[in-house]
Parts: C-alpha cells; sequence; structure tokens
C-alpha cells in the first residue's frame, strides 16, 4: 500500500530538508520518495497543516514483557 504525505515538516537536524514541508512516500513502511509536489494517484493520501515527521519516535508506555 502506498502512503502519501503531503506538505508535511520534516524535523530532522543535519538533512537539507530540515524545517522545510516537502511531500513523503511511502511503500510497504518504507520511504520510496520524497520531495516537492509529488503526485501519485494510487496513494492513501495524509496531509494537514500541523503535520510533522522526524525519526525516533517510539511508544514509551509499550509492555515488552
Amino acid at each position: 500500500m502506498n502512503i502519501l504525505l503531503q506538505q508535511v515538516t520534516l524535523l530532522h537536524p543535519g538533512q537539507p530538508e530540515h524545517g522545510k514541508r516537502i511531500d513523503i512516500l511511502l511503500s510497504d513502511g518504507r520511504i520510496q520518495d520524497m520531495g516537492n509536489s509529488l503526485d501519485i494517484e494510487a496513494a492513501h493520501v495524509i496531509q494537514g497543516d500541523e503535520v510533522y515527521v522526524s525519526p525516533g519516535w517510539m511508544d514509551l508506555f509499550a509492555d515488552f514483557c
């Protein structure tokens, strides 16, 4: 399944796109493409004014026992 994150703000210090609004295409849970104005017809589109993407998110309340 393809998911297109449209005009999300990338928070990743050290990357040229840090703090910029970009499109991110995900396919099977992996990033396939990043850029401006990606247009994928077969993708589920997620967009919003205050959507942020960054590495390292995890659930602190997960129970691994």
